[in-house]
C-alpha cells in the first residue's frame, strides 16, 4: 500500500567521538575559562554557550572552535566569562 508523503524525514543517529566529560576545566585568573579534553586527532569541535541549559540546542550561542594542539588534545578558552554570573557549555562536532 502506498502512503502519502507528509514531508517528514528521519536523521540517523551517528555515534559521536565526543567525550562524555571534560578532562579539565580551569579559570586562569578568573577572567576566562579553559575547557580541555582529548579525542581523535583531526576532528573539529564547536563550543556553544547558554545561560539557560534547558533551551533548545539551536538557541545556544556559538562561541567558536576548539584548538587542537598537540594532536588529539583539544582546548577552548572563553574570555567573556565575566559577562555572565552563570553559564553552560556544550561541545559538539561542527
Amino acid at each position: 500500500k502506498d502512503f502519502p508523503d507528509i514531508g517528514a524525514f528521519e536523521t540517523p543517529a551517528i555515534a559521536s567521538s565526543i567525550p562524555e566529560t571534560l578532562v579539565q576545566t580551569s579559570i586562569p585568573g578568573q577572567r576566562s575559562i579553559q575547557l580541555s579534553f582529548t579525542n581523535i586527532s583531526g576532528d573539529s569541535f564547536s563550543v556553544w554557550f547558554s545561560t539557560n541549559v534547558s533551551i533548545f540546542p539551536h538557541q545556544w550561542t556559538l562561541m567558536g572552535y576548539c584548538r587542537e594542539n598537540p594532536a588529539g588534545q583539544f582546548k577552548f578558552q572563553d574570555g567573556s566569562i565575566t559577562n555572565y554570573p552563570i553559564g553552560f557549555y556544550r561541545i559538539r562536532l561542527p
